[in-house]
């Protein structure tokens, strides 16, 4: 069904990107017909990757370009890197000129590195320039000139000078007088790096270098996009899904991300339930047992997923020293100590009051402290082991972490039943 132009002009930018994945073409191409270039932007930017080939396909290659062409280089560099190889060709051949050769440069970095995060849209002066050719150069440039870009005439790096520096400064001062220091990196850098620059000490600008060259600027707009990249990927890994996915992501793709790891986990449960084969006489001795069984690890499982979090957080923005570490591990104990005991009495008159059965209430309450330890303390070292072996801790953690928690939550529930019931001759 379509839309009459009343009502999209009236919708947000993400409710029209919603009706433009869902759409025909013809659809689509009447919906852009009447958007103005902000929203169109903003839409564009909101499509998810299927979307964005849709919308190549039902407005044109040059329609397409051209709302790229009118976005920030950054942006329309991330569009364009969603785009198969074919596509993304088709789309910088019928670029203008500037943008096709700004956005060509820029795609020589993935977003892997700093260089994929870095913006070219900068004014660059020579240390023995004057504040009044600054000034008039910043007239004429009409990009980013928050920082002017101090450099030598082989391109080394010298400097900036913060606009509000330049403005107030006397007409003959020279930008090498007026040039401060900033943080630099080097533009194959690892964008984790870069993301750990942002967060740890907040910089204004970040300059981007290669071999001492000034290639481009990271400023704080382009961090924010980066530490929502590097988060969305996090969360993913973090709960075993291979890449990022979003409501529109199709059912072919989505059982590619997640079913791998859904037989991998069908495998570690198994070691879970080699687990609970030890206890199979226990279990018919006293079948209530079973009832309860589940509780002890899902409790344990949340815990350690919750540790998880901050340690791969921790991890990502470099927050993690030694000393702090032995801190964190402190912490974990005893944080899974005292929520171990309150929810174990919680648990203990939970179970008494439901069934009656001491010795099932007495094993839940005295296993939980001892699981959520256990938790803790494994959430904080397998991320760290991984990261040490140079794996990812957030791809990586969950699985290994809930096969741990699985089989010492059992193990200790049952074990501690199984104690109990020849103490009490049961």
């Amino acid at each position: 069904m379509q839309l009459p132009a009343s009502i999209i002009t009236k919708l947000s930018p993400r409710e029209i990107a919603r009706e433009v994945e869902r759409a025909s073409p013809d659809a689509i191409t009447k919906i852009f017909e009447h958007l103005d270039r902000k929203k169109e932007r903003l839409v564009v930017k909101t499509l998810s990757d299927e979307g964005l080939e849709k919308t190549i396909r039902s407005v044109g290659v040059k329609r397409f370009a051209d709302i790229l062409a009118h976005m920030k280089d950054t942006e329309a560099v991330q569009i364009l890197r969603r785009l198969p190889r074919d596509s993304r060709d088709e789309v910088l051949d019928v670029l203008p000129k500037r943008e096709k050769t700004v956005y060509s440069f820029l795609l020589r970095y993935s977003k892997d590195v700093a260089g994929g995060w870095m913006r070219t849209d900068i004014l660059r002066v020579q240390p023995m320039e004057s504040a009044t050719s600054i000034r008039r150069k910043m007239k004429e440039h009409d990009r980013y000139a928050k920082h002017i870009i101090v450099e030598t005439d082989d391109g080394i790096f010298f400097g900036v000078i913060p606009v509000e520096i330049i403005l107030h400064a006397p007409r003959n001062a020279r930008a090498e007088d007026l040039a401060v220091g900033a943080e630099t990196i080097d533009v194959d850098s690892d964008s984790e790096d870069l993301a750990k620059m942002f967060t740890q000490s907040n910089p204004e600008i970040v300059i981007v270098l290669d071999e001492g060259k000034v290639l481009g600027v990271v400023t704080p707009q382009e961090a924010i996009s980066l530490l929502e990249k590097e988060h969305a990927e996090d969360v993913a890994k973090i709960f075993s899904m291979r890449g990022v996915e979003h409501v529109w992501t199709p059912i072919w793709k989505a059982i590619k991300n997640r079913t791998p790891w859904l037989v991998i986990n069908l495998f570690t449960e198994f070691i879970a339930a080699s687990v609970v084969n030890i206890f199979d006489s226990t279990i018919k001795t006293m079948a209530l047992l079973a009832v309860f069984m589940p509780i002890v690890p899902g409790d344990a499982g949340n815990a350690t997923t919750q540790t998880m979090a901050i340690v791969v957080r921790g991890l990502a923005t470099g927050e993690l020293d030694k000393t702090s570490l032995r801190r964190l591990f402190w912490k974990e104990f005893v944080l899974g100590l005292i929520n171990g005991i309150i929810v174990g009495l919680v648990a203990f008159a939970f179970t008494y009051a439901w069934k009656g059965n001491t010795l099932a209430s007495l094993a839940l309450a005295l296993a939980t402290p001892i699981s959520l330890v256990v938790a803790g303390l494994v959430g904080v070292a397998i991320p760290i082991f991984l990261k040490k072996i140079g794996q990812d801790p957030a791809s990586s953690s969950t699985i290994i972490l809930t096969t741990i928690t699985d089989a010492v939550g059992f193990a200790t529930f049952l074990g501690i039943a199984t104690i109990l019931m020849k103490i009490w001759g049961v």
